[in-house]
């Protein structure tokens, strides 16, 4: 442990690759941890205090996984049907549900690759070949956005670039301003390091984050 202050926080998205980190590191501080999976099984190898199978979809499923978290992470990624209305709806939900319970801290995982997130000739090349080939994904994330900011909650969105498990930047420092070529590459240790660092750090209440 590091002396963080203790947090009980909620986990959408946790079978990802930086879920399943993120639930390791809360786990290593002592933090109560819930998730909402589709497939129990994906959390394999991984504790989790509160483990509910169910949809982000569905209100009841959402608060049921929320509980008496004073934080959650989305960390929600669309795959398959590009279309589907995940990080709208899902965020929609899950922002409904921290009101009923009383859960103000919202960190919300996405990406740097559109609009006012990244900077310089090359991130501009990057992203315009992105937004050719994922536009109902850029969609769905500007719909996010407007969800997110329009909540009312103590919100803060990280705009990631790319994550590695073997080689890359091994210190993820949150900068209020688009840092850099959108896919220089970021340890997902270090990654995970600041996100709980963020959970306190009031002055990325309403902010994007680039780390």
């Amino acid at each position: 442990m590091t002396g963080r202050p203790p947090h009980r926080v909620a986990v959408f998205g946790a079978t990802s690759p930086t879920g399943r980190a993120f639930l390791e590191a809360a786990n290593a501080e002592g933090w109560h941890t819930s998730a909402l999976v589709r497939d129990a099984d994906r959390l394999a190898g991984i504790y989790v205090d509160s483990v509910l199978t169910g949809s982000v979809f569905d209100p009841t499923d959402v608060e049921t996984a929320i509980g008496v978290a004073d934080t959650v992470l989305i960390a929600l990624g669309l795959k398959g049907d590009r279309r589907t209305p995940l990080y709208s709806s899902g965020t929609a939900t899950i922002v409904e549900a921290m009101k009923a319970r009383g859960a103000r801290r919202l960190l919300v995982l996405s990406e740097a690759a559109y609009g006012q997130h990244s900077v310089g000739l090359l991130s501009g090349v990057v992203r315009r070949g992105y937004a050719a080939v994922a536009g109902p994904i850029l969609a769905e994330r500007r719909r996010q956005d407007g969800i997110v900011e329009a909540s009312g909650l103590d919100w803060t969105t990280v705009r990631i670039k790319i994550l590695s498990d073997g080689h890359g930047t091994d210190k993820a420092i949150p900068h209020h301003v688009p840092q850099g070529l959108i896919v220089a590459r970021t340890l997902r240790t270090a990654f995970v390091t600041m996100l709980l660092d963020l959970v306190d750090d009031r002055s990325a209440f309403g902010r994007n984050v680039y780390p």
